[in-house]
């Protein structure tokens, strides 16, 4: 048996024993279709939430990501390394990821645009580098929020393991999203619909 094969098989093991209780839900959760590359670690993620409160109180909350570890349950701590020009771009966060599975994930985010309230580009760098796009549109009295996050691995392990474990990445990013869709409605006291499983 081959490293990779090594490792998988024991990750795989470990998986029901060591996911976070705090990460896990009760109801089962499905992950979203992901596109994994089997050499060079890249992932394609596409999350969609609905939030009954207002488009500004949503990009204002998911703007902010100094105060996500108050209410993310999947972000352990942010701290910005560059503050944000006078147009609102710029800024650099170092962030700090948990997650269900037994790893942790730490990268530096720069904000490439923002189109307050719409949208919000990001590059990431650390142990993940690719980009995101956070869009909001209303939709009714509410928020539509579609966040689209392309990015490939940068730890060997993760790179040998993507082919073998894909879904058991994709399944481990739908918990951590989902919390976040939780912990913002609870934020806002407003009422939040996972809509990631719709194409």
């Amino acid at each position: 048996m081959g490293p990779a094969l090594f490792l998988g098989a024991t990750l795989r093991k470990r998986l029901r024993a060591t996911v976070q209780p705090d990460m896990a839900t009760r109801s089962p959760i499905r992950a979203p279709a992901a596109l994994v590359s089997p050499d060079d670690g890249r992932v394609s993620f596409v999350t969609r939430w609905f939030s009954a409160a207002p488009i500004e109180r949503v990009y204002e909350a998911i703007h902010d990501v100094r105060h996500w570890p108050d209410w993310w349950k999947g972000v352990v701590r942010v701290d910005v390394v560059q503050p944000p020009s006078s147009g609102g771009t710029g800024q650099v966060t170092r962030c700090v990821w948990r997650s269900a599975l037994p790893y942790r994930l730490c990268m530096d985010v720069r904000v490439m645009k923002d189109l307050a309230p719409y949208a919000i580009e990001v590059a990431a760098t650390g142990d993940l580098v690719g980009d995101g796009v956070w869009e909001f549109a209303r939709e009714g009295e509410g928020t539509l929020v579609t966040y689209a996050w392309n990015v490939r691995t940068t730890q060997r392990w993760m790179n040998l393991l993507a082919p073998l474990l894909g879904p058991a990445f994709a399944w481990n990013h739908a918990i951590v999203m989902r919390s976040g869709g939780e912990g913002l409605g609870r934020l806002l006291g407003a009422r939040f619909q996972d809509r990631s499983r719709r194409s």
